[in-house]
């Protein structure tokens, strides 16, 4: 779930149903296809989409961390 932090706007979410979880399409111009990142980075970049690069922060949990993001 990506949300605004002051008033709790939720702006996008994805239902994580396991193997078989739909994933949007990324736009974001990325090193290597969409494809090839683990679950967890497919997550954070298919909540990012419209808000790359516009100026936002983004807090993630422990799992949703990664070097490659």
């Amino acid at each position: 779930m990506l949300s605004e932090n002051s008033i709790g706007y939720i702006s996008n979410f994805i239902v994580c149903t396991g193997p078989v979880t739909e994933y949007p399409g990324s736009s974001i111009i990325l090193p290597k296809p969409f494809e090839d990142y683990s679950n967890p980075s497919k997550v954070v970049l298919g909540l990012l989409e419209g808000f790359y690069n516009h100026g936002y922060n983004l807090a993630l949990y422990n799992i949703y961390t990664s070097t490659k993001l």
